[in-house]
Parts: structure tokens; C-alpha cells; sequence
């Protein structure tokens, strides 16, 4: 039987929700602090969503256990509508740069990778497309000098900063696709994409980072988000692997 693996998902457990503060200069000059309130998850188990070609429908196989008798050397298309479990994914061959058939190159989905990317006519054309859907700007911290600003759907944050080294992610905005990419190019020019660091070195940043305590973390947040100008209250998360 064929099968096509689409995504690794994930359920977690909350661990523990602390909350931080601090104080930067705006505060000192009378403005008001940045609050954090850190979710800490653990993931309690895993899961690959896997589709059935010719068949849309994808299911979850949760702790799967695979032997793999073949593999095609050819790609289907990226595209799909829907989230997670209750997606509909092409079955078309991927032709097209990105993964994408020459049906869907063009689509909402293809053109917000390609906004994100930094194409800003892409960002235009999506923003139209995708009027209707909420997207996220997030401060992650990989234990390193600055954080990164990032932007993500909202119902992909969780899996979003569980694919990457972190210590927390910090929502700082909700909003449609055009403006939350101008934000976060504008809190981008604050930060760093973490260029030139390998992934090991995040890894252990990270490790270091999260050993003084989560109490310290959600304090540390606070006091990123200050250094991006940020003030008020923020809810912010870290994804533990499972132990």
C-alpha cells in the first residue's frame, strides 16, 4: 500500500504557567513594563499524518511503528486545505519550485511561503487571498544574545516553534498577513535570525538557557520583548520533548 507521510503532529501536556516582568527604558521613563505569562508543555505523544493517494483524506498513525518495504523517488504536491487531521491534500506530482503542482503554485498557501520568504508582491497578492485568516508575529529565544521575530499562522504556532531550538515563543501580535509581516520585519530589524549559527550551537544555547529554571525563563522573556520596544502583557510558550 502506498502512503504518503505529510506532517509530524503532536498532543502535549501543560506542565507548569509562570509568570515574569521586566522593567526597560520606557519604564524607567514612565512607561509601563513587559508581563509574561509562560505556558510550559511537554509533548505526551507523537504522531505522523499520512495520506492514501488517490484519496485526500489524510489520518493520524499516533507512536507509529514502520517498515519501509520502498521508496518513490518522486514528490506530491505540498498543497492542502484544512488543519492537521481534518485536511484534504493534493495527489498531484509536485512539478513546480516550493512543492507544488502547476495547479497550486499559485495558491493562497504557495504565495504565503513565498511572503515569508520575504516576496512582497507575493505578501500583496496572499494578503487578498487569505482575508479572512489570522496570522501570528513571534519572539523565540534560543538562548542565545537576541531573539528571533517570526511569523506564522495561528493554529500552526505550537508545531512551529516545536520544529525549532527554543527555550520560549512569545505571541506579540495577531492580525492579517501584510500587516503582521511589515511588523515583523519591523521588529526584525531589532533582532537576529540566529545567521551563520548551527543548529548544535542553538541546541545547546537552548539547553543552557532552559537549566536555570522557568521562573528565570518567563523573566528573560519579559525582558527580550523590552528590548524590542514591547510593553504590556504577553503570553509566551515552551515545547519540552517528551522524557
Amino acid at each position: 500500500m502506498q502512503l504518503v507521510f505529510r506532517a509530524v503532529v503532536f498532543e502535549a501536556k501543560e506542565l507548569a504557567r509562570v509568570e515574569g516582568e521586566a522593567a526597560g527604558l520606557a519604564a524607567w521613563l514612565g512607561g509601563a513594563p513587559a508581563r509574561v505569562t509562560l505556558h510550559v508543555l511537554r509533548v505526551a505523544r507523537v504522531g505522523l499524518l499520512v495520506q492514501r493517494p488517490p484519496s485526500p483524506e489524510v489520518e493520524v498513525v499516533w507512536e507509529p511503528c514502520l517498515t519501509v518495504s520502498s521508496i518513490r523517488e518522486y514528490l506530491l504536491c505540498r498543497y492542502h486545505e484544512g488543519e492537521y487531521e481534518s485536511a484534504r491534500y493534493c495527489s498531484a506530482e509536485a512539478t513546480e519550485p516550493g512543492g507544488y503542482c502547476r495547479a497550486h503554485a499559485e495558491s493562497p498557501r504557495a504565495l504565503y511561503e513565498r511572503c515569508a520568504q520575504g516576496d512582497e508582491q507575493a505578501c500583496a497578492r496572499a494578503s487578498e487571498l487569505l482575508g479572512g485568516e489570522e496570522f501570528l508575529v513571534y519572539v523565540l529565544d534560543f538562548g542565545w544574545h537576541k531573539p528571533k521575530v517570526g511569523l506564522t499562522q495561528r493554529w500552526r504556532l505550537l508545531h512551529r516553534v516545536a520544529e525549532q531550538p527554543h527555550t520560549y515563543a512569545a505571541v506579540v501580535a495577531r492580525g492579517g498577513l501584510r500587516e503582521m509581516r511589515r511588523l515583523e520585519r519591523k521588529l526584525g530589524g531589532r533582532a537576529t535570525e540566529g545567521v551563520g549559527l548551527r543548529v548544535e550551537r542553538r541546541l545547546e544555547a537552548a539547553a543552557r538557557a532552559l537549566e536555570e529554571g522557568f521562573s528565570t525563563l518567563a523573566s528573560r522573556a519579559a525582558w527580550a520583548l523590552t528590548t524590542l520596544g514591547l510593553h504590556g502583557g504577553y503570553e509566551a510558550y515552551t515545547v519540552l520533548p517528551r522524557s
